[in-house]
């Protein structure tokens, strides 16, 4: 694991994860931000901001939204515009 690139090396490793999940849950782990490459800024709302992004183990592109903590706390009509 010593001779492998740093991307080659999050890839071993979310994929590491996945295995001992199945193994012991029998169901996949929840996505977070550990599988996604975060890139450029693609833009900037009144609520967060959207990234580009790259799905580490299958190299897809996505959008990721980032959202500012404040406003999950408020009432659900807020909510409702966020998402």
């Amino acid at each position: 694991m010593n001779n492998m690139t740093p991307r080659a090396r999050d890839k071993y490793k979310l994929i590491k994860q996945i295995k001992l999940s199945f193994n012991k849950l029998k169901e996949p782990i929840k996505t977070s931000a550990d599988f996604y490459r975060i890139g450029k800024m693609l833009g900037k709302g009144a609520f967060g901001r959207v990234n580009l992004a790259i799905h580490k183990l299958c190299n897809q592109l996505v959008a990721v939204k980032s959202i500012n903590k404040q406003f999950l706390s408020e009432d659900e009509n807020s909510k409702k515009k966020m998402m």
